[in-house]
């Protein structure tokens, strides 16, 4: 599976949202060292049968979209490498998730 290569415009709305901070840590991110992590995992993508089954026990729509705004977080190399391609318990994937909702509309505004 080939991952999503995040342009530059995307990477600096992200950064910017989320005030220049970890997602995780919440502390403070440079441009240079920010990294992109999809909450719910992108290998799932290559995983269709997994992926299919996450969205129904997530209570997640038929079209959630692994490579949108509201799956994707700032963070430092090495709170994303801690995550790796885990999947978060469902409590606190729909938490983050939420908090990434309220984002929308600043990032689509940038």
């Amino acid at each position: 599976m080939r991952k999503y290569s995040f342009n530059l415009i995307d990477r600096k709305v992200l950064y910017e949202v989320y005030h220049r901070k970890c997602f995780y840590c919440n502390e403070l991110v440079y441009f240079t060292e920010l990294h992109i992590d999809h909450i719910i995992p992108e290998n799932l993508l290559s995983k269709p049968i997994q992926f299919d089954s996450i969205k129904r026990k997530y209570e997640l729509s038929n079209d959630f979209d692994i490579n949108s705004y509201y799956n994707w977080v700032p963070c430092h190399s090495n709170c994303n490498k801690r995550k790796g391609g885990e999947l978060f318990s469902k409590a606190t994937t729909l938490f983050y998730l939420e908090l990434t909702k309220r984002k929308i509309p600043m990032l689509i505004k940038h």
